[in-house]
């Protein structure tokens, strides 16, 4: 692990100090009663990945970090660390509450997927999450821009993207290719400010 994150593990795990000096004189059942009823912070979660850092592994990250927020008992939160190949992401501290709520989004959609087809590709969504964090003019045209070029990509050579346009162009089989790029579009529009925004939203990067 770096020397920046250990120093984030080491800034994160500080015992709490005593407001005045200690004297010899002071009442020490007082002073045990302070430390014990002190919160202490909690170490940050941290973990190292052997790859970049793409949007599904981002994704996979934050839902430990819900969990992780969830499930802890002590106070004040604490920070997950991932170290990626290129970067390092800092998902910062949510109160269980917050994350439950983050958490059910997702468990939402999972609870519906075999009734419902989801047409909400991850990559479209962490894409037009960052069109709206700029405040883009002509919003609308970007996504449909943006779906239509993932689809129907013009640099064949890449491998990824035959293999999405295939599947989806599967799963519509004889249906205008329009039609297909528009139903996508407003599942992004719809999904990515409950979804992706908040991932993006409580995560701080550091470039290596």
């Amino acid at each position: 692990m770096s020397t920046t994150t250990s120093a984030s593990l080491n800034k994160h795990t500080k015992r709490p100090t005593h407001p005045h000096p200690i004297d010899k004189h002071c009442d020490n059942r007082r002073y045990i009663h302070y430390l014990l009823t002190q919160p202490r912070a909690q170490p940050p979660m941290a973990t190292l990945h052997p790859s970049k850092a793409r949007d599904k592994h981002m994704l996979k990250a934050w839902l430990e970090h819900l969990l992780w927020q969830i499930k802890r008992t002590t106070n004040p939160p604490a920070p997950t660390i991932i170290e990626f190949y290129d970067q390092r992401l800092t998902f910062i501290p949510l109160d269980a509450q917050q994350a439950h709520h983050h958490l059910s989004a997702w468990l939402n959609i999972w609870q519906n997927l075999p009734q419902q087809l989801w047409l909400a590709p991850i990559e479209l969504q962490f894409k037009y999450a960052e069109i709206i964090q700029k405040n883009t003019a002509e919003r609308e045209k970007k996504l449909h821009t943006l779906c239509n070029d993932w689809l129907y990509p013009n640099d064949y050579s890449q491998i990824y993207s035959l293999d999405a346009r295939h599947i989806w162009q599967h799963l519509f089989n004889h249906h205008p290719q329009n039609l297909l790029i528009k139903h996508i579009a407003q599942q992004v529009e719809y999904y990515t400010p409950k979804l992706i925004l908040p991932i993006l939203e409580h995560t701080e990067r550091a470039y290596d």
